[in-house]
């Protein structure tokens, strides 16, 4: 369940930070994430609305994080990729890549929390027996082990 649900939070987050501007017809934060939802769980309107606030609140704290682990992990490339690489400098940017990687799904498992107080028991109860089942665009496998 708790691979399922990392899962999820992943999808939600990282799937609205990369994709949800780039999405075509779907101009408002989430869109598409949140039709899916829709579908799945049947959501209220004002459902739509919470869900809608609580991604692009996501999204304006996830981005800078996301950048720079995007920019530290090419650091570390970069070293590890030298003929010889010092390993003091290799190990300071693993260890912040590991803390930024720690931030990112921290603020993932808040937004699995805000968006279970959105939901009805009945939905809560839905979106855990999902577990496992593949549905497009929502649920993927998480990172192993999770």
């Amino acid at each position: 369940m708790r691979t399922w649900l990392v899962g999820l939070v992943g999808i939600i987050g990282l799937s609205f930070t990369v994709s949800a501007a780039a999405q075509v017809g779907q101009n408002r934060p989430g869109g598409r994430i949140i039709q899916r939802l829709n579908r799945a769980l049947d959501l209220t309107p004002q459902q739509e609305t919470q869900l809608r606030d609580l991604l692009s609140r996501q999204q304006s704290q996830i981005q800078p994080l996301a950048d720079q682990v995007r920019s530290k992990a090419g650091t570390l490339r970069i070293l590890m990729q030298q003929s010889n690489p010092d390993p003091t400098a290799v190990g300071r940017a693993t260890l912040e890549l590991k803390t930024l990687r720690a931030q990112v799904k921290e603020l993932r498992g808040r937004l699995l929390t805000e968006l279970k107080a959105i939901l009805r028991q009945d939905q809560i109860d839905k979106l855990d027996r999902l577990k496992g089942q593949r549905l497009p665009g929502i649920l993927r496998r998480g990172p192993k082990g999770q």
